[in-house]
């Protein structure tokens, strides 16, 4: 995965739906899943 497909992978996380999400909830995923994302992505560019 190349970087332009790793940020829209990232964006495309962040957007889903969060359903019946407190807001403590919703900016806890939203970090997770930057952090996820991040070490996805220096994974990737690394084994290039």
């Amino acid at each position: 995965m190349n970087r332009s497909h790793c940020a829209l992978f990232a964006m495309g996380l962040m957007l889903c739906p969060q359903i019946n999400a407190s807001a403590d909830d919703l900016a806890y995923n939203l970090e997770f899943t930057g952090t996820i994302v991040a070490q996805t992505c220096d994974i990737d560019i690394s084994s290039l």
